[in-house]
């Protein structure tokens, strides 16, 4: 705490960039649209580097990088500096759990991510073989590898068919181990037969259930972001209808988390986004287990 409110002034020293904390990370960011908003942006390092050396602090230069985030062909060629050293530049960064690659993609979180899971399920299922009951099995793969699967979805969840089907099928694996042990192959049934058994969702649909969690907590105050809340377009319309759609985004990037939140609540006719969060937890887990 004491840290924090050291460097709490660290903000003031930038004029063009914007600037994010959290602990004893700095990142510096700003839409660069030609050389002359590079210049700006290292003048912005610059001024950040004057002011640790002032407050006798100093950054880690193994630990300072800059990527770049678009999906251009031809990208502004700049080289940044701290302190006369090269920031080198990576494809992509590891920021608190979430790996975002310069395209936004995240091939890379997603590969990497159902990798770890299924390393993780495969000790789960050695450690279970001789149990008798599925119970701790499951009980295992929801709290470790699922977890895993499922953190920070709301930042990544924009996915390829390819990519949700890859992370679909580390819960088709731990089904099919539930299947040969305890079921056997004697018996056929359809995935979504053996998961509505044994009380599980498709991981595609708890993605968009949290998805639609986090518009609601936007639109409510809960996540405290003017940013995002600013985002986010109601639809007024000028003549009653039958069918009025809530959200009218205006943002028309294919990728974007606020276009693809929005786009999925409007196809939810039955939920209501000024209803009590209660109630709409209640009306989320209906529609789960019907979707």
């Amino acid at each position: 705490l004491l840290f924090i409110l050291f460097i709490n002034d660290i903000v003031s020293c930038v004029s063009d960039a914007k600037i994010l904390l959290f602990a004893d990370d700095v990142k510096l960011f700003l839409s660069v649209r030609s050389v002359l908003d590079c210049t700006r942006l290292q003048a912005d390092i610059e001024h950040v580097s004057n002011w640790c050396f002032k407050n006798h602090l100093s950054f880690n230069p193994e630990k300072t990088k800059h990527i770049v985030l678009s999906r251009k062909r031809e990208l502004i060629s700049f080289s940044y500096n701290l302190e006369g050293a090269l920031i080198p530049r990576v494809s992509f960064v590891r920021d608190l759990g979430v790996r975002i690659d310069s395209s936004l993609f995240f091939k890379e979180h997603v590969s990497i991510t159902v990798n770890a899971a299924l390393r993780v399920l495969g000790i789960i299922s050695r450690l279970c073989r001789r149990f008798s009951s599925p119970s701790c099995l499951l009980h295992l793969f929801k709290s470790l590898v699922r977890s895993r699967l499922e953190f920070g979805s709301v930042i990544w969840n924009s996915l390829s068919l390819r990519q949700s089907t890859d992370i679909e099928n580390v819960q088709l694996r731990v089904i099919r181990i539930v299947y040969d042990r305890y079921i056997g192959r004697r018996s056929f049934y359809h995935y979504e037969t053996l998961l509505h058994r044994f009380a599980l969702h498709e991981l595609a649909v708890r993605r968009q259930s949290r998805d639609l969690v986090f518009l609601y907590k936007v639109v409510h105050g809960h996540v405290r972001s003017m940013d995002l809340l600013r985002s986010i377009d109601f639809h007024v319309p000028s003549r009653v209808s039958r069918n009025v759609l809530t959200f009218y985004p205006s943002c028309m990037s294919p990728v974007s988390l606020l276009l693809r939140i929005q786009l999925a609540f409007n196809k939810e006719h039955h939920l209501d986004i000024f209803m009590c969060l209660r109630e709409f937890t209640l009306l989320l887990r209906e529609w789960m287990s019907f979707a």
